[in-house]
């Protein structure tokens, strides 16, 4: 559903393979098949869920940034699907999924020291050194080069970490002007409610269906997709404005993932007044 998606952002190839289950699965469950609906944003890919969260490992793509930048993240369901961003580059995403596949696992197997040695840009023995002393321990992970200059927000020491996908350049006050609900932590997101420079789909009680319509009959595609990817929304009314900008966009990956969305969304008993 999200494969071609995930092309068009041209990901090293191992990533479409790990997603579509030729690593790792006997080792991380929910590396075993597609992910399920467990409700789940509009702007997330998702690659892989676990219903025990539920969560999604996934990826979250800035349509309308220049240039356009795509992150990698876990995104809690029961948490208002608060997105922990565990990885900005496809090889801190092959660590973490390493060391992830290593704490899991409780030791090194043939099958991780064959998708490190497939996918990773460190050693096994260098992988292997680190998960001794720290096994997968988020805040530790600084420990290696490759994740200081990149640092993704939910990496590092616990002073310094921030959960979200905003990173310096989106920080006061115009990260509350043109990002998505999900794109902000929690404080992020409290404080956003009630500040004076949030934007409109930000604040409290924000009537988000008509936003929207008012961003997109104006030609405001960024607005009305973060709009889109705000809370406030009913299924019905969240798949069919989703419909209208895939038909209105001129990038061919957005409306490719908004209309794999509107299906992903549709696998679901969920009564339909259920949203996000």
């Amino acid at each position: 559903m999200y494969s071609d998606i995930l092309k068009g952002l041209d990901p090293k190839p191992w990533i479409g393979a790990w997603q579509s289950g030729s690593f790792l699965t006997d080792v991380l469950s929910e590396a075993r098949r597609p992910p399920d609906w467990y409700g789940c944003p509009p702007g997330l890919i998702p690659l892989t869920s676990d219903g025990s969260g539920p969560v999604y490992i996934g990826v979250w793509v800035r349509w309308f940034e220049e240039p356009r930048r795509h992150t990698y993240v876990m995104c809690s369901v029961e948490n208002g699907h608060l997105l922990r961003e565990i990885a900005r580059t496809d090889e801190q995403f092959s660590v973490w999924l390493t060391l992830r596949a290593i704490a899991f696992e409780g030791a090194i197997t043939d099958e991780i020291v064959t998708f490190c040695k497939e996918t990773g840009p460190l050693s096994v023995s260098d992988i292997e050194a680190h998960a001794r002393a720290f096994g997968d321990d988020p805040e530790r992970l600084t420990d290696l080069p490759m994740f200081r200059d990149q640092r993704p927000n939910d990496i590092g020491p616990e002073a310094i970490a921030t959960y979200g996908v905003l990173h310096p350049q989106h920080t006061d006050p115009a990260r509350f002007r043109d990002a998505c609900w999900f794109e902000l932590s929690e404080e992020q997101q409290r404080i956003a409610l009630d500040h004076p420079d949030a934007a409109p789909w930000l604040r409290r009680d924000a009537p988000v269906a008509r936003l929207f319509d008012d961003y997109l009959s104006d030609g405001r595609q960024a607005e009305a997709w973060a709009t889109l990817n705000s809370t406030g929304w009913s299924l019905p009314d969240a798949r069919a404005a989703a419909e209208r900008l895939a038909a209105a966009t001129d990038r061919p990956g957005l409306a490719l993932q908004l209309r794999a969305w509107i299906a992903f969304s549709q696998q679901t008993d969920m009564p339909e007044r259920y949203g996000y």
